[in-house]
């Protein structure tokens, strides 16, 4: 048994009762005492947190006095007890910017611009991507997140353009609204490829349930060309002016099917190694990064065997980390929609449509595109420091432990891994 599939074993017993009812009675207190989830529409969200009553810094503080008292000791509580101190974190910070918040004060697309501007981003960033329990998020912050961003285009940039000056003039085949069937066939050969490449290199997992395939109802506004709903268990792909590129569709199944949403939804369903938190919603930038992450796995599944695929992947790998700089620039250091565009063009001059679309899209849902980036930065480092540490590990047994782990932030329970791997022990053990 390799190291890391000996952290699932009995995980879930390891918890002592009087410790996990004194976390989930905290959790209930802070759910029920003005909690508010982040929301993808900023500005509908600004507008409740006005009105919101919200824990005093002494409730707090006496919550915190309690989990320090706590003994817990398993993976589980400690990830448990991390997700709770990082609420209450979120809590304060928040309760303080509402203190000064005007009335009349309303989001515009920039949130620069808002009283607190720059306060109120670092605090949203915080919110989405999980990146302090305790202490601010601060331009540190902002330099990692930027420093990703180029890292990311630097590693795909000029293979991108040497890829694009080999395609020449060719046309790229689309699909249009009327080959549904042939779309949908063309998405299940890919769904055959993966299934007889993927237990190479992810867990043995004999019952991901059936992934159903249908065409999205969304207006062509949608900015994202495919959907996955965890409660159908539905792939949506999704026509952008009535057009659906094929070389589009290994990147597509690979982040939205499987090994993207549906098969980490179906694995952490099945073989989580906690419990759900009540706090779910910072689990995006686990989900979201897992999903951009799997999309470079394509060639070790049988995609990426022509081309014009490799090329659109590399696309969008290019696409996110600009979002990353777009969203820092706009929200955070001002940045005019001309500011943003010339940054787009240095690297995608010839989708300027879709770069406009883009910014429309951070105005409305900012921070929400950097969790792709982060998250995939992050699981990468988890790799790489199981790698470094045991060089002979096997990649599935460490996409295993990620996966099993999935369902909290992955900002939380990379440090645990870390950690437990510097010290060769099984998360198990702590």
């Amino acid at each position: 048994m390799g190291l890391f599939s000996s952290f699932l074993i009995q995980a879930d017993e390891q918890q002592s009762l009087s410790t996990s009812d004194m976390l989930s009675s905290i959790e209930q207190r802070i759910l029920s005492e003005g909690y508010q989830p982040v929301a993808l529409d900023f500005s509908s969200w600004y507008e409740e947190v006005k009105d919101n009553e919200y824990l005093t810094i002494q409730e707090i503080n006496r919550y915190r006095k309690q989990i320090a008292q706590l003994d817990g000791k398993s993976v589980c509580e400690k990830l448990r007890t991390d997700n709770i101190l990082f609420q209450l974190n979120l809590i304060e910070h928040r309760s303080r910017l509402v203190k000064t918040l005007s009335k009349t004060s309303s989001y515009a697309g920039v949130m620069s611009n808002l009283d607190d501007g720059k306060a109120w981003y670092l605090h949203w960033l915080n919110a989405w991507l999980a990146l302090e329990k305790e202490g601010m998020v601060n331009d540190a912050h902002i330099a990692m997140l930027k420093s990703i961003a180029y890292s990311e285009l630097e590693k795909v940039a000029s293979k991108y353009r040497d890829n694009i000056k080999s395609l020449g003039q060719a046309k790229n085949e689309v699909l249009t609204t009327d080959q549904i069937k042939i779309i949908e066939a063309k998405l299940k050969e890919k769904e055959k490829k993966v299934q007889q490449a993927l237990s190479q290199i992810l867990p043995s997992f004999t019952s991901i349930p059936e992934l159903i395939i249908a065409k999205s109802s969304l207006p062509d506004s949608f900015p994202a060309p495919g959907i996955y709903d965890g409660r159908t268990r539905t792939f949506y792909y999704h026509f952008t002016d009535s057009e659906l590129p094929v070389e589009s569709l290994d990147w597509l199944y690979l982040h939205e099917g499987v090994p993207g949403h549906h098969y980490q939804a179906s694995y952490v369903q099945q073989k989580a190694m906690c419990p759900n938190s009540n706090f779910s919603q910072a689990t995006y930038v686990t989900e979201e990064g897992w999903g951009a992450y799997v999309e470079t796995l394509g060639k070790s599944l049988g995609l990426y065997q022509d081309l014009a695929s490799e090329t659109y992947a590399q696309e969008w790998q290019i696409l996110r980390a600009l979002r990353v700089l777009i969203d820092i620039g706009i929200h955070y250091e001002n940045w005019s929609d001309k500011d943003a565009m010339q940054l787009w063009n240095q690297y995608l001059p010839n989708r300027q449509s879709i770069g406009k679309r883009e910014i429309a899209r951070i105005k409305r849902w900012p921070v929400q595109v950097i969790t792709y980036v982060y998250g995939k930065a992050k699981i990468e480092e988890v790799i790489e420091s199981a790698r470094r540490i045991n060089p002979e590990i096997e990649l599935s047994d460490i996409h295993q432990t990620i996966l099993s782990l999935s369902n909290y932030p992955i900002s939380q329970f990379k440090e645990l891994i870390e950690f437990n791997l510097s010290k060769k022990e099984p998360v198990s053990a702590l």
